[in-house]
């Protein structure tokens, strides 16, 4: 975590625990991994918030996003973290029902993440068309 330097990094390096857990079962370098993670996911969440904040969203709705944000990645983390394999752990008397349901699990928030964000940005598309509309003079005025 010593190598977390730059802005984006540390947007998110307060989950680096809790991406070592969840790679610990499913990675023979959970700590090179959860660095990975943090970072990718912390450059992700500055340029979703540079993005908002350059298409005109005031601050209470980057505010949301972003806590919606991390608790999303945090739920997905999570789940995750219940994850094993057998190439890590050792297939002798493998859990394979156990690791099967934490494993849907898992894909359940992940896809529940990656839903979040694109739900987040259609309603932003969506806010800026009745604002352009409205700026424009109405809906009879932009079809003439």
């Amino acid at each position: 975590m010593e190598n977390l330097e730059t802005k984006s990094e540390k947007t998110l390096s307060h989950l680096y625990d809790l991406a070592y857990r969840a790679y610990t079962g499913t990675n023979f370098s959970p700590e090179k991994r959860a660095q990975s993670v943090v970072n990718d996911y912390s450059q992700e969440l500055d340029e979703d918030i540079q993005t908002l904040t350059n298409k005109g969203c005031d601050q209470e709705f980057i505010d949301k996003y972003k806590g919606l944000y991390i608790s999303h990645l945090t739920a997905w983390l999570h789940a995750k973290s219940n994850c094993i394999s057998s190439m890590i752990t050792g297939p002798s008397k493998f859990p394979v029902r156990r690791a099967e349901k934490a494993n849907r699990t898992e894909e359940n928030r992940g896809k529940e993440f990656f839903a979040f964000r694109e739900k987040a940005f259609k309603s932003v598309e969506r806010y800026q068309n009745k604002k352009e509309i409205a700026e424009a003079g109405g809906e009879l005025e932009v079809a003439k």
